[in-house]
C-alpha cells in the first residue's frame, strides 16, 4: 500500500510539474506573441518614416526642377526662334504660348511691309495735265523772222490772239486795225504792208492752208499751226 501511494504522490508530483511546464510555457508564448507584435509595428513605423522621407525629397526635387525651369523660360522668351523651340521641348506645356507669339508677330511684319508702298506712292510726283499749246512762227523779208515757237492755247483763240500772245513772249511790235472780222494787220516789227510793192503786206496760212478770212475772225483749235508770212508784190 505505501508504494502504491508513493507512486500515485510521484504521479501527482509529475502532473503538477507537467502543469507547472504547461502553464510557464503558456505564458512565454504570449510574451514571444508580444514582442513579435512590438516588433512588426516597429517596422512598419519605420516603414513609414521613410516612405515620407522620400516622399519629402521627391517634392523637394520636383520644386528645384520647376525652380530651374523658371529661368529657361525667360531665356526661351528672349532668345530666338530657334532657342525658344528648344526650350519648349524641355516644358512642352508653355508651347501653345510661344507659338501664340509667334503667330501674333507675323502680321506686324505684313502691315510693316505695305505702309512703305503706300508712303512711296504718296511721294511719287503727281503727272500735271499736258498743256494745250499752238505753233506760231513769222517770216519777214530783210532777215526778220520768229521760229516755230508754242505759244499756250487758250479757248476762243484766233490766228491774230496767237500772233499778239506770240508778239508778247518775243517782243516785237504789231500795228493793226479794226476787230473781228474787220481786223487787218498792218505791219509785224516795223515791216509794214506796201514796203516792198503797192500789193504787198501780211498773210498767214493755218496748217498750211491760206485763209481769205480776216485773222481776227479765225478760230484756231489745239495744236494748230499758224505762220504769219510777208508776201512781196
Amino acid at each position: 500500500m505505501k508504494w502504491k501511494t508513493k507512486g500515485l504522490d510521484l504521479l501527482a508530483i509529475i502532473v503538477i510539474l507537467v502543469g507547472v511546464g504547461l502553464a510557464v510555457l503558456s505564458l512565454e508564448t504570449p510574451k514571444k506573441t508580444v514582442t513579435t507584435v512590438t516588433e512588426q509595428m516597429r517596422q512598419t513605423a519605420e516603414e513609414q518614416i521613410n516612405a515620407n522621407s522620400e516622399e519629402k525629397q521627391e517634392s523637394k526635387s520636383e520644386e528645384n526642377k520647376e525652380a530651374a525651369a523658371q529661368p529657361s523660360e525667360a531665356a526661351s522668351t528672349s532668345s530666338p526662334d530657334s532657342k525658344t523651340v528648344q526650350a519648349n521641348t524641355s516644358a512642352p506645356a508653355k508651347e501653345t504660348k510661344t507659338s501664340k507669339t509667334t503667330t501674333s508677330s507675323a502680321p506686324a511684319a505684313t502691315t510693316n511691309t505695305t505702309q512703305p508702298a503706300a508712303n512711296q506712292e504718296a511721294a511719287a510726283p503727281k503727272e500735271e495735265p499736258k498743256q494745250k499749246v499752238v505753233y506760231v512762227s513769222v517770216k519777214g523779208y530783210d532777215g526778220f523772222s520768229v521760229g516755230k515757237t508754242e505759244v499756250p492755247f487758250k479757248e476762243g483763240a484766233t490766228a491774230f490772239t496767237v500772233l499778239k500772245d506770240l508778239a508778247d513772249l518775243k517782243k516785237f511790235s504789231l500795228d493793226y486795225m479794226g476787230s473781228g472780222r474787220f481786223l487787218y494787220v498792218q505791219g509785224i516789227n516795223g515791216q509794214m504792208e506796201k514796203d516792198k510793192g503797192a500789193l504787198s503786206g501780211w498773210i498767214y496760212t493755218v496748217n498750211g492752208n491760206n485763209s481769205n478770212k480776216s485773222a481776227g475772225d479765225f478760230d484756231i483749235k489745239e495744236g494748230d499751226v499758224i505762220e504769219w508770212i510777208y508776201k512781196e508784190s
